[in-house]
Order: C-alpha cells, then sequence, then structure tokens
C-alpha cells in the first residue's frame, strides 16, 4: 500500500519517489508526480527555496486481483453485448460508402468553385 508522506526538503533522499507534483510560483510542474528523486532535483528544489514536498512511502500493490469462481460466473451470467455493435450487409456498407463519397466530392467541388473566385 502506497501512504502520503510530507517532508523537509533537505531531509529527502535520493530514490524517493514524489506523491504530488512539484510546481513553482506560477504553476509550471518542476517534478512530477511518481519522478524518483536524485541528488541534484533534491538541490535545485533547495536553491529555488521548495521547503516541504510529498514522499510515496510503500509499494502499489494494484496487481492482478483473483475472482473467485462464483463471481466469475456471475459476471459471465450478468454480461450483455454492446448493442452500439451492428452488423451490416455488404450492400448497405457500399451504399453508405457511396453516400459519404457523394459528400466529399461535393464539398471538394464548392470548396474549389469558392477559391476559384
Amino acid at each position: 500500500m502506497i501512504r502520503r508522506k510530507y517532508m523537509r526538503t533537505r531531509q529527502l533522499q535520493p530514490g524517493m519517489k514524489v506523491d504530488h507534483p512539484v510546481v513553482d510560483r506560477i504553476g509550471r510542474v518542476l517534478v512530477a508526480r511518481g519522478a524518483e528523486l536524485d541528488r541534484y532535483m533534491i538541490d535545485s528544489m533547495i536553491k529555488m527555496g521548495i521547503m516541504d514536498v510529498y514522499i510515496q512511502e510503500g509499494e502499489d500493490d494494484t496487481g492482478e486481483v483473483e475472482i473467485s469462481p462464483a463471481a466469475q460466473k456471475n459476471i459471465e451470467r450478468l454480461h450483455k453485448e454492446d448493442r452500439a455493435k451492428v452488423n451490416l450487409s455488404d450492400s448497405v456498407r457500399k451504399r453508405v460508402a457511396e453516400g459519404i463519397q457523394t459528400v466529399y466530392n461535393n464539398w471538394i467541388r464548392e470548396n474549389w468553385q469558392v477559391r476559384q473566385m
């Protein structure tokens, strides 16, 4: 489990991970969340007057969760296919493609005429 710890910049050690982005006075991100600190970054923050930062402690445990067989069976029972996905026949696909091509050709012809004027 990851925990957040508020630390003084002078107490930071290389290898620690930032839990909250470090920003300057006008809002620019200097150190992104999750970045691993090195000595140069720590010294730069001290020179810029950044006094405190949030650090991540612990390991991320967002691995795969095991699902019981009963839960898996329930998921399969409740799963529905996406109704928005439809299967079009070849003739419908051809008519749609022709319609789109006609609209595209008309648009090009109209814009070409306007440019020539």
